[in-house]
């Protein structure tokens, strides 16, 4: 028992009436090598001064020594053992025995405290509702090695630690943006390599780095159905009135929320723009090709277009109709902001469309029905249009 009554001599003092307290108890120990050194002076005083003591050492035996590992007094369990432990009457956590370093409990208090500080500061920024770490959830006694790996793994590693933050804020809006930036100055304070993620973040992140390919988007997809409307009618200027039709019901569209009192993510718009101009644009081309149709026919221009418009109303609103149903019921049922709100502007706005072609696109054929004829191939042989573009020829 040598090697014993070296360890507990390098042990500190301790009074005869506070180990007498620890007869016939089950003490678990966990730690480094004051962990061992503790250990050792436990198992001699349950062997050699009678007191019973058993000792669980939370962690790997292999630095003990054989007669230590051999007595019925001590055993070693791992972290994903600490559940079956059916009986514990005290725990014990000890840092590095080495005065020149930091000790383990030294090091785990400073960096208990600065997460701590940290989540403080985050609590206090406006509208942030709840922060959880992993500080919060255990108590400061209780060893962060007594944790199974399952549970501690979750919320932190060797590199990191995870903060979970709740905002009142919903995301993408410009207040949880200003809240954001908060958040980092806070987080860089405590720690530059810290990371600030969730959707809020991600959508801000996106806003700052795709805003330009947005516009580019929109700006293409306008291009690309200008053409297909020229090519398919045959036309310079119906390209530009269907397409102003359903981009004034797009402003309307994106326009309602501001009255409403309505915040949008910002990838709404964007896509908004072009999700609603490829679905509907269609509601316009069926009511113009049928007045185009009734004009070659012979049809005068309010005749052609009041056939073009009975004629195309039914399915028009059949599919106004549809596409609001589709996109309605996801807009009511579904939690996710985004989702949401990217639903209901599209069932709005097939509504809108659907209005727009039916009011005003007829109009605007009356309107501009010589400067359409004149333009559109299959037009300029309508009789009283060839006369007047020889008349000003000459």
């Amino acid at each position: 028992m040598n090697e014993f009554q070296l360890d507990w001599a390098a042990m500190p003092q301790v009074e005869k009436e506070q180990l007498d307290k620890l007869r016939h108890t089950t003490i678990l120990v966990s730690g480094h090598a004051l962990a061992r050194c503790l250990c050792y002076a436990l198992v001699y005083q349950s062997e050699h001064q009678k007191r019973d003591i058993r000792v669980i050492y939370a962690g790997d035996d292999a630095g003990f020594s054989a007669e230590c590992r051999n007595s019925d007094r001590f055993s070693s369990v791992t972290p994903e053992g600490l559940a079956n432990i059916k009986k514990l009457d005290a725990i014990v956590h000890t840092g590095f025995c080495c005065e020149k370093s930091e000790s383990f409990s030294q090091a785990f208090a400073r960096e208990t405290a600065a997460v701590s500080a940290l989540a403080k500061d985050i609590e206090a920024v406006d509208n942030v509702d709840t922060v959880i770490n992993l500080e919060q959830l255990i108590d400061p006694s209780v060893p962060e090695e007594m944790l199974p790996e399952s549970l501690s793994s979750v919320l932190k590693s060797d590199r990191w630690e995870l903060l979970l933050i709740n905002s009142e804020y919903h995301a993408a809006s410009d207040a949880v943006n200003e809240q954001i930036d908060a958040l980092n100055a806070i987080l860089q304070r405590y720690d530059p390599s810290g990371m600030l993620i969730g959707e809020a973040p991600c959508m801000k992140d996106m806003i700052e780095t795709t805003d330009h390919d947005f516009q580019v988007v929109n700006l293409v997809s306008i291009l690309a159905i200008f053409v297909i409307i020229a090519l398919v009618e045959k036309s310079i200027t119906l390209p530009f009135i269907l397409i102003a039709v359903i981009e004034a019901a797009i402003f309307i569209n994106l326009g309602l929320p501001h009255y409403l009192g309505q915040s949008l993510p910002f990838i709404a718009p964007i896509c908004i723009s072009t999700i609603q101009l490829g679905a509907t644009v269609d509601y316009a081309i069926l009511m113009t090709t049928r007045y185009k149709s009734e004009r070659i026919g012979g049809n005068d221009k309010r005749e052609a277009v009041k056939t073009a418009l009975t004629a195309s109303i039914p399915s028009i609103i059949v599919s106004g109709m549809g596409l609001f149903a589709a996109t309605f019921g996801v807009a009511i049922y579904s939690d996710v902001d985004i989702i949401s709100s990217m639903c209901m502007l599209m069932a709005r706005g097939a509504l809108i469309s659907v209005l727009m072609v039916i009011f005003a696109l007829p109009a605007l054929l009356l309107l501009c029905d010589p400067i359409i004829c004149k333009t559109t191939a299959d037009m300029r042989s309508i009789p009283g249009i060839k006369n007047n573009c020889q008349r000003s020829v000459q």
